[in-house]
């Protein structure tokens, strides 16, 4: 018994030792052209398709269709604001 706890231990170690070493890469900084740097901070507005979410019968934060219409303008709103 305790040589197959041992050898499960040791499965689990190796495990995470690869998976640590495979995911290592995501975080290193790859080498491309740098993005310009500005004198003045800008801002910047990120707007994912949130529309299929919303009013596909699988989506992720299905609403009720009727107020769809008004949450997008409501998006819309907000994304003429930030220009």
């Amino acid at each position: 018994m305790k040589v197959v706890l041992s050898l499960l231990l040791i499965v689990i170690i190796l495990s995470g030792l690869f998976l640590f070493f495979q995911f290592k890469s995501f975080s290193s900084v790859i080498k491309g052209t740098q993005i310009s740097k500005y004198d003045v901070s800008q801002k910047a507005l990120l707007v994912i398709d949130l529309q299929k979410d919303l009013t596909d019968k699988k989506g992720k934060a299905i609403i009720n269709l009727k107020q769809t219409d008004e949450a997008i303008r409501n998006v819309n709103s907000i994304i003429e604001s930030a220009k």
